[in-house]
C-alpha cells in the first residue's frame, strides 16, 4: 500500500462519494489509488476553480463535507479562490493539492511552490504531508477542522514521494475515520440556559420584531425550527441572500431578501422598523445590512451564530447567544409566548407592503419586449421550474432579481451563490456539484456574460456526462454590473466593459453536445424551460436580456443614488 493509497482509503472511511479535481505531473500515484477505488467516484473537471465551487455546491446540498483536488504549481494556484470563497462562506471543504516531491525541496523544481504559506490566509488549516504514515493523522485532521468548532475549507498537501512511497504496518493500522466530523455542524453548542431566557424574554416584550436569517441557517439545517418560532410568535422573517429560502416565500410571514443586493424596499424598511432583530447565522457585512443602514439606532439585537467570533462583531447587541442555530431556535420556541394583536397587526402591515412592491413588479415582469428584461426571465423561471428547484446564480445580472422577486415554494437550499467574494464563474461549475448531490431536483445555473466566459469550459464537463441541467445565459454583451456602476457614479464613463455579441454562446453549448436555444419572446421561452425540465438532457437557454443600466436593480444604494443629481452621485462614488 502506498501513501495514496491510503489518501483513497480516508475518504472511503469518511464516506465521501465524489472528489472534484483534474491530474497533472505529480498527480498521477494518486490517481491510480482513485482508479482502484470502488466507493470514491472522481469527477473529472476542466479547471481547479471550477472543482472547488462544485464541492462547495455538493456540500451546501448535501450536508457532506466537499472534497476537491488538484496538481501542484498552477493547479494550486488556480484553486486558491474556490477554496478561499468555501472558507469565507464557512462550508466545509478538504481541499487537496500535490506537490513537488520532498527530495526536490529548494532546488527550483517546475511547478513547486510554498503551498502552506499559499493557503494559509484563505482557509482554516493548511498541511503538508512529510511520510506517508502520516497520511490518516493529516487527513483526520483536515475533516475535523473543516467542521469544527469553525466551519470552513482545509488543504492538505501531498508531495509526490510522499504519494508513490510505500506504507508500514503503523501506517495502515492508523487508518480510521471520526465519523463525526464526515458531516457538518459536528458539535451542536447551545449557549447558557439563562442566555437563551433573556434573549426569549426579550423577543417576548417585542411589538416589531423581525428574525434576519443568514446562511447559517441553512448550514444548521434549522427550517424547521425556524418556522415554529416565526409561527409561533408570528415574528416576518427576512433572509440575507446566503440565507433565501430559509422559510418558503410564499409562506405569509416571509419577506424575502434584506440588505443591499436583492432586497424589496419593502423589506428593508420592515427591518428599518422593527424594534427587536433576532439574527440567526449572519455575519452582518456590508451587502446584508445595506451598508450599516438597515437597522434604527433604537433597534435591540440578538445575535445567533455558532461562531463565538462573530458575536456582537459588527454591531453592539443586547444578547449574544453562541451555539447552533438548531437547539438555539427550538429552546426560543419552547420559552415563546402567545403573541398579541399588536404583534399580528405588524405582520400583516410587513407582509402587505411586500404584496404591493411585487404588483408594481408585475408590470415589469409581464413586458414581452426584446431584448427581455431580466423581471420576465425572473417570472418565467417561476412558472416553469418545480418548487423545490436549485437556482445557483452569479453575481451580476441574475442575482438582484432572483434574489428580489423570485420566490421558492418550498422551504431549504434553493438559492446558491457565492458571496463570499461574489467571484464571476460560479454558478455554471457549482450546479455540477449541486446536481451531483440532488440528482433529483432540477437544477439551473443563472448567469452573465463574463461569469460565462469564465466557467464556460465545463460545459464540457456537462455535455460528458450528461447532467440535465438547465443553463440559463443573460446575455448583455457586457460587464453589466461595472457598467451600472460607472453610469451612476462616473457620469456614464464607460470603459473597458462592452463585449459585444458576436460570439454564440448557444454554439459553444452545441459544439459540448448540449442543445441549446435562444427563445424570442416569453411565451418561446418558458416552452423551452419547461422542455429542459421534461428532458433527462442538458439544454442552454441564452436569453437577450438589456443592460442593468437601462434600469435600476433592486440594489439599495443604487435605487437610492439614481434619483440624486449626476454631481452628488459622483462624490458618492467608491
Amino acid at each position: 500500500m502506498t501513501g495514496a493509497d491510503l489518501v483513497v482509503k480516508m475518504l472511503e472511511e469518511y464516506g465521501v462519494r465524489y472528489v472534484f479535481g483534474l491530474p497533472g505531473d505529480t498527480s498521477v500515484a494518486l490517481y491510480e489509488a482513485f482508479r482502484r477505488s470502488r466507493k470514491v467516484e472522481h469527477v473529472l473537471t476542466r479547471d481547479e476553480r471550477s472543482s472547488a465551487y462544485m464541492a462547495d455546491a455538493y456540500a451546501k446540498i448535501t450536508g457532506a463535507v466537499g472534497v476537491c483536488e488538484g496538481p501542484s504549481g498552477g493547479g494550486a494556484l488556480y484553486l486558491i479562490p474556490g477554496v478561499s470563497e468555501s472558507d469565507g462562506s464557512r462550508v466545509p471543504l478538504v481541499s487537496l493539492t500535490t506537490d513537488t516531491p520532498l527530495s526536490s525541496d529548494g532546488r527550483g523544481s517546475l511547478t513547486s511552490l510554498d503551498q502552506v504559506e499559499l493557503f494559509g490566509p484563505v482557509c482554516r488549516l493548511a498541511a503538508r504531508v512529510l511520510q506517508p504514515a502520516k497520511v490518516p493523522e493529516s487527513m483526520r485532521r483536515a475533516f475535523r477542522y473543516a467542521t469544527a468548532p469553525r466551519q470552513g475549507a482545509t488543504q492538505v498537501i501531498l508531495p509526490e514521494d510522499v504519494l508513490s512511497g510505500p506504507v508500514c504496518a503503523g501506517g495502515v493500522a492508523d487508518l480510521y475515520a471520526e465519523e463525526r466530523h464526515a458531516s457538518f455542524p459536528a458539535y451542536r453548542y447551545s449557549p447558557p440556559a439563562a442566555e437563551v431566557e433573556a434573549a426569549a424574554a426579550l423577543l417576548a416584550r417585542a411589538s416589531r420584531p423581525i428574525i434576519l436569517c443568514g446562511g447559517g441557517l441553512h448550514l444548521s439545517g434549522a427550517g424547521d425550527e425556524l418556522r415554529q418560532l416565526a409561527e409561533e410568535t408570528s415574528t416576518p422573517v427576512v433572509t440575507t441572500l446566503n440565507g433565501k429560502g430559509s422559510l418558503e416565500e410564499v409562506h405569509p410571514l416571509s419577506l424575502g431578501v434584506c440588505g443591499g443586493n436583492g432586497a424589496k424596499q419593502a423589506t428593508n424598511e420592515a427591518v428599518r422598523n422593527a424594534d427587536v432583530v433576532l439574527i440567526v447565522g449572519s455575519r452582518l457585512n456590508s451587502t446584508s445590512t445595506a451598508g450599516g443602514s438597515i437597522f434604527n439606532d433604537g433597534a435591540r439585537l440578538v445575535q445567533v451564530d455558532l461562531d463565538p467570533a462573530q458575536i456582537g462583531n459588527n454591531y453592539r447587541l443586547e444578547v449574544g447567544l453562541a451555539g447552533d442555530a438548531r437547539p438555539v431556535l427550538a429552546a426560543l420556541a419552547v420559552l415563546s409566548r402567545p403573541p398579541g394583536d399588536d404583534r399580528r397587526h405588524w405582520a400583516r402591515g410587513c407582509r402587505e407592503a411586500v404584496r404591493q412592491e411585487l404588483d408594481a413588479y408585475e408590470q415589469c415582469a409581464a413586458a414581452d419586449c426584446s431584448p427581455f428584461l431580466p423581471h420576465l426571465v425572473v417570472r418565467a423561471l417561476e412558472r416553469t421550474l418545480p418548487g423545490d428547484s436549485i437556482l445557483l446564480c452569479d453575481a451580476g445580472t441574475p442575482t438582484p432579481y432572483v434574489a428580489a422577486y423570485y420566490r421558492p415554494a418550498t422551504a431549504g437550499r434553493t438559492f446558491i451563490a457565492g458571496r463570499a467574494h461574489g467571484s464571476l464563474g460560479y454558478a455554471l461549475p457549482a450546479a455540477i456539484g449541486a446536481k451531483i448531490g440532488a440528482p433529483d431536483r432540477t437544477v439551473a445555473a443563472l448567469f452573465g456574460d463574463g461569469s460565462f466566459g469564465m466557467a464556460c469550459g465545463e460545459l464540457e464537463t456537462i455535455g460528458r456526462r450528461r447532467l440535465p441541467l438547465i443553463l440559463i445565459s443573460f446575455r448583455n454583451g457586457c460587464y453589466s454590473w461595472i457598467k451600472c456602476l460607472q453610469k451612476l457614479y462616473y457620469n456614464e464613463g464607460y470603459f473597458g466593459v462592452d463585449l459585444g455579441v458576436h460570439a454564440d454562446y448557444s454554439e459553444v453549448a452545441r459544439a459540448c453536445g448540449i442543445h441549446a436555444a435562444r427563445p424570442g419572446s416569453g411565451p418561446e421561452l418558458e416552452e423551452e424551460l419547461r422542455r429542459a425540465v421534461a428532458s433527462d438532457a442538458p439544454a442552454f437557454v441564452e436569453v437577450m436580456t438589456g443592460c442593468m443600466t437601462g434600469f435600476t436593480p433592486p440594489v439599495a444604494a443604487w435605487q437610492r443614488d439614481s434619483r440624486l443629481d449626476p454631481e452628488q452621485r459622483q462624490r458618492k462614488s467608491y
